[in-house]
């Protein structure tokens, strides 16, 4: 299971870049591979055989990579060889990626160069704030996200309520802050700088309007959605095995809406928009490109943090200010730290066994990060059990390998595991908030520290 699931998140990635470079090459506000190409110019044969070359070289990396992935099918265990196999089939096929869009958009630059098109002038053209962004009617006002925040409360007050343990806490609050994610999305789309497309204010004005206000209906659609599938996932996640069926397709009706819709608005306005520009005789597009290079913005004369992409969805950041810099750097280094992190944690729980000790009348089970301490006299009993029952992960690790972490286990609760599926018999410790499962990987040793712990107790 644990390899279908990787496998899955390569073939999402593989679709979803295939799909960005593959919308590179189709013009889009006068860009094609993010170099601006006057109209009159896109058709001409050179540059059909560049866009040729670049979708051929796109879908062969895409069909190897996907040959590449196989593999991983066949390793079951440890879990971080697997994601060690991960991370490297990401960062490889996101250097190839990056190379082959720079090889072609340097072929288109060199083109233009050599045929002395310009697309433009060399500035950043903008409407006046005052004439092209006249906000009072065009975006979906902020209220109608107030019956979606007031669902997302819903968990936390019921946690808070219930006296519930700091897992499902975590959910609860999730759920808000999931809802103030699509918030601070839509303040972005109201508060985005105009851009001029076409040599007439009223389009201009028409563009910017239009985004906005697709824009914000998509965040304010994806807040409402949000808060429901988080809502019902938290009293799911309570419940018995009937409604914890719908937890994992609640998650995954959630992230196909954000991916949907997202996706979806994005062609929404970059169509319309489109439409009305060729309607006008095509865009005015400031002639960027010495600024431009492989989608990424680096323009120290534009004050602006962050700019909509020439191709792809949403807005990259101008790495031409300190901001700038900082956002892109400081979230590469975080994503970078965090992988490493993730990768260490994995082996440091393959390598080293699940423990368990009992000193000074007090018992400690240490596996990774997570160690579990409390006394003799806090036990209400143990047993051995020849079958782990089934139950929902609240947070930790559930793997072909072992089961780490907390769980809400059927007939017991909140538990904490600490379980290798494939050595039992479990021992079974339960304590007055929760209950322990624990597992060494040795059989013996398990039914060891069952003995050891049943002649302390008494």
């Amino acid at each position: 299971m644990q390899a279908f699931l990787l496998f899955s998140v390569m073939l999402i990635l593989l679709a979803a870049l295939t799909a960005t470079g593959w919308g590179a090459s189709k013009p889009d506000r006068g860009i094609l591979l993010g170099v601006s190409i006057p109209y009159s110019h896109m058709k001409e044969q050179a540059v059909s055989e560049i866009l040729t070359r670049y979708r051929k070289a796109l879908l062969m990396a895409a069909a190897g990579f996907l040959l590449l992935a196989v593999p991983i099918l066949l390793v079951q265990k440890p879990f971080s060889l697997l994601f060690a196999l991960l991370f490297l089939w990401v960062i490889v096929y996101m250097t190839v990626f990056d190379r082959i869009l720079g090889r072609y958009e340097k072929q288109l630059r060199a083109l233009k160069k050599e045929r002395g098109w310009t697309a433009g002038a060399q500035r950043i053209l903008s409407v006046d704030t005052e004439v092209a962004r006249i906000k009072s009617k065009m975006p979906v006002s902020w209220l109608w996200m107030l019956p979606s925040l007031a669902i997302s409360c819903l968990p936390l007050v019921s946690a808070l309520f219930q006296q519930r343990s700091w897992p499902y806490l975590m959910i609860a609050v999730l759920s808000l802050l999931l809802h103030g994610m699509f918030w601070l999305c839509r303040r972005f789309s109201i508060r985005g700088r105009s851009t001029v497309y076409s040599q007439k204010t009223s389009v201009n004005r028409a563009c910017h309007y239009l985004s906005i206000r697709l824009w914000t209906l998509n965040w304010t659609v994806q807040a409402a959605i949000s808060s429901v599938c988080m809502t019902v996932s938290y009293f799911c996640a309570l419940g018995g095995p009937p409604e914890r069926f719908w937890f994992p397709i609640l998650m995954i009706l959630f992230m196909a809406s954000v991916l949907l819709g997202t996706y979806f608005t994005y062609v929404q306005v970059r169509d319309r928009r489109n439409r009305l520009l060729e309607m006008e005789g095509g865009p005015v597009t400031a002639d960027e490109d010495e600024f431009w290079k492989r989608g990424w913005y680096n323009n120290p004369y534009d004050p602006r943090v962050t700019v909509e992409k020439r191709f792809g969805i949403g807005w990259t950041i101008n790495l031409g200010t300190i901001k700038g810099k900082l956002y892109a750097y400081g979230s590469l280094a975080f994503v970078a730290g965090l992988l490493l992190f993730l990768l260490v944690l994995f082996i440091r729980v393959d390598v080293i066994p699940f423990t368990l000790a009992v000193e000074e009348n007090r018992v400690s089970i240490s596996a990774g990060m997570y160690k579990e301490d409390f006394s003799l006299e806090e036990v209400r009993g143990i047993e051995l059990i020849d079958t782990v029952p089934d139950g929902t992960r609240i947070n930790g690790a559930a793997t072909d390998s072992y089961l780490l972490g907390h769980f809400r286990m059927d007939g017991y609760g909140d538990s904490l595991l600490y379980v290798y599926p494939d050595s039992l018999p479990c021992l079974v410790i339960s304590l007055p908030e929760r209950t322990v499962f624990f597992t060494a990987r040795n059989p013996e040793e398990t039914v060891q520290a069952y003995e050891k712990l049943k002649n302390q107790i008494q």
